[in-house]
C-alpha cells in the first residue's frame, strides 16, 4: 500500500524534532505568502537581528525594491483569546523582542506567529488531488518603538489585535522601499 492510499499517515523513523518541524511549516507559509503577492521570500542562513525570512520585490523606475524582515514563531498550545477576545497573546523572549522594538530599521520587521491546531504534523498539511492544503494560520504584530524590557526580565507577553491576519494583503501592506 503507498501513502496515498494509507489515511493514517505516520511520521517517518527517525522524524524531526517538532521545533524544527514548527520552523519548517512556518518558512513554508511565508513563501506561500510570498507567492501570492510575487515577491521573493528568503531564509537566511543565520538569524541576525531576528529575521527569519526576508521578503523582497524588485526594484522600480522610482523607488528601490520593498522589503520587510519578519521573525517567524510557530505554536501549536493555541494563541490565548485576551481583551474580550480582540486579542491574542503571546509569549517571546527578550532577544526577540528587543531585536523586534528597535528603531528606525530597514526593512521594517514583524512579528509572525503561525498557529498550527493540531500538535502532530502529518495533521499539518493535506495533500488533495486538485490542491495542496495547510492547516494553520498567522498573525503580526509590529513591536516597533515599544519600551524595553525592565532588568533581568526574560520574556513578556505580546498582544496581537485579531484583526491583524498574516495574509498576501498584510505582507504587501507592510512591506517597504528603502527610505532615503
Amino acid at each position: 500500500m503507498d501513502a496515498s492510499e494509507d489515511s493514517t499517515i505516520q511520521l517517518a523513523e527517525g522524524h524531526l524534532p517538532e521545533s524544527w518541524s514548527k520552523e519548517d511549516l512556518s518558512v513554508a507559509y511565508s513563501h506561500a505568502m510570498a507567492t501570492a503577492i510575487g515577491v521573493s521570500c528568503e531564509t537566511p542562513k543565520r538569524d541576525i537581528n531576528g529575521c527569519d525570512a526576508l521578503f523582497r520585490g524588485r526594484d522600480t523606475a522610482t523607488a528601490d525594491a520593498a522589503q520587510l524582515s519578519v521573525q517567524l514563531k510557530c505554536t501549536v498550545d493555541g494563541l490565548a483569546p485576551v481583551n474580550g477576545g480582540a486579542e491574542l497573546a503571546f509569549r517571546l523572549g527578550r532577544d526577540d523582542y528587543e531585536a523586534l522594538r528597535r528603531t528606525p530599521t530597514h526593512p521594517p520587521r514583524l512579528l509572525v506567529v503561525v498557529e498550527v491546531p493540531n500538535p502532530c504534523p502529518t495533521h499539518w498539511v493535506e495533500v488533495l488531488d486538485e490542491k495542496l492544503l495547510m492547516h494553520a494560520r498567522a498573525w503580526y504584530a509590529t513591536l516597533k518603538g515599544n519600551a524595553p524590557l525592565a532588568e533581568g526580565q526574560q520574556t513578556t507577553t505580546v498582544r496581537i489585535p485579531v484583526a491583524q491576519r498574516f495574509n498576501p494583503t498584510a505582507l504587501r501592506a507592510n512591506m517597504c522601499s528603502y527610505p532615503g
